[in-house]
């Protein structure tokens, strides 16, 4: 927050005009405020994914999303605050989200949690000996793949960043599309988490047999589901470019990108399934290196020379973003298909059996039924 707060009054230098620069700091100063709240619902969602509960963070997200649209008409409109308006509106759908899951999910624990903590004392909150090599597990585990994000998205603000310096029908264009491919990648990054719980399992059973079938299983559904979305990008782009402006300039750039975007949109659904895969079987690394590579080594690059270069503007940084996705799910699937995740997975169930366990710690039998 601080970090943002700081870098905010900068923006002028990167956006095309200073209204943009302005709107872009109100929007952006109050947003990050929303940040705690968001990484704290996102920490207990995974945690109820791990185990196989996607109901309670399905119902904590809708009710997010109901506040979400019901407070942009409020703020936005009633209220006349402007991207401010739209920027509140989503911290309070933050709190939202976590409340929902805060409020459901002590009301599921709490009583297993005070009859376990007169069992095994204070070991039963995660603060004895267990719960401190439980958080270093998940800081060894979550390392690479907090530095992978970390990059990725800093890329990606590095690209947003020099399309706003093109031009506002270049950006806008780039933030239409980007929106309209979220019906395609949300739902699939969706099936690859569900893939990941499905292969962590398998791996903690000692079934590394069933990964690969689980993972082409899951590529098959995945590719179906973005092959359609492709499609539909491909037949109605100048449609769906015209229901967000009248703009004639800003449609044609938008449907130029949603024609990339149904080219590379079986890839993408075919990385993020790989990329969940490997982290499920505890391999996190690899994805990390080659996505975070892909990022910075192909897309910024083929924007200059294309973008730039060649004067395609935000047309060119989306045909580097597709071979940006092209290369990084072909890497990915090689060592997915080659089973180099292999001495992940048995490291994954090594520092699990080494793992001290509570003194009170039942019969593994008694503990399933």
């Amino acid at each position: 927050i601080v970090v943002g707060r700081l870098l905010s009054p900068e923006l002028h230098r990167v956006m095309a005009t200073a209204a943009s620069a302005a709107h872009g700091q109100a929007y952006l100063d109050v947003r990050l405020l929303g940040a705690p709240l968001f990484l704290a619902a996102v920490a207990l969602r995974e945690a109820r994914h791990g185990v196989s509960d996607t109901r309670l963070p399905m119902r904590a997200a809708l009710a997010a999303n109901l506040a979400n649209v019901v407070l942009d008409w409020l703020f936005i409109f009633e209220l006349q605050l402007g991207p401010a308006g739209a920027a509140w509106a989503s911290v309070v759908a933050h709190g939202v989200d976590l409340a929902v899951l805060v409020v459901a999910t002590r009301r599921l624990a709490i009583r297993s949690r005070v009859k376990a903590a007169r069992q095994a004392g204070w070991a039963a909150f995660g603060l004895g000996r267990r719960g401190f090599a439980q958080v270093g597990a998940v800081w060894r585990m979550g390392l690479p793949l907090g530095g992978q994000m970390l990059l990725e998205v800093a890329a990606f603000a590095i690209l947003t960043a020099m399309f706003s310096a093109m031009s506002e029908v270049d950006v806008a264009a780039h933030q239409i599309a980007l929106q309209v491919i979220h019906f395609s990648f949300l739902p699939a990054l969706a099936i690859g988490e569900a893939a990941s719980v499905m292969v962590g399992q398998a791996v903690g059973a000692d079934e590394d047999r069933l990964v690969r079938p689980l993972a082409r299983q899951t590529l098959w559904l995945v590719v179906f589901y973005t092959g359609a979305c492709a499609i539909v990008c491909a037949v109605a782009a100048w449609p769906i470019a015209g229901a967000f402006s009248d703009d004639v300039a800003l449609q044609r750039t938008t449907a130029h990108l949603l024609y990339i975007a149904a080219a590379f949109q079986i890839f993408d659904g075919a990385n993020i399934v790989a990329r969940s895969v490997l982290r499920g079987t505890g391999d996190v690394r690899w994805p990390a290196v080659v996505n975070v590579a892909m990022a910075w080594l192909v897309t910024p690059p083929l924007t200059l020379l294309l973008g730039y270069g060649l004067g395609l503007g935000v047309i060119g940084g989306w045909l580097g973003f597709c071979a940006e996705i092209v290369g990084g799910a072909s890497l990915l699937w090689w060592r997915l298909e080659r089973g180099h995740w292999l001495r992940a997975a048995h490291r994954s169930r090594r520092d699990l059996d080494e793992e001290p366990a509570p003194s009170s710690r039942q019969p593994l039998v008694a503990v399933q039924s």
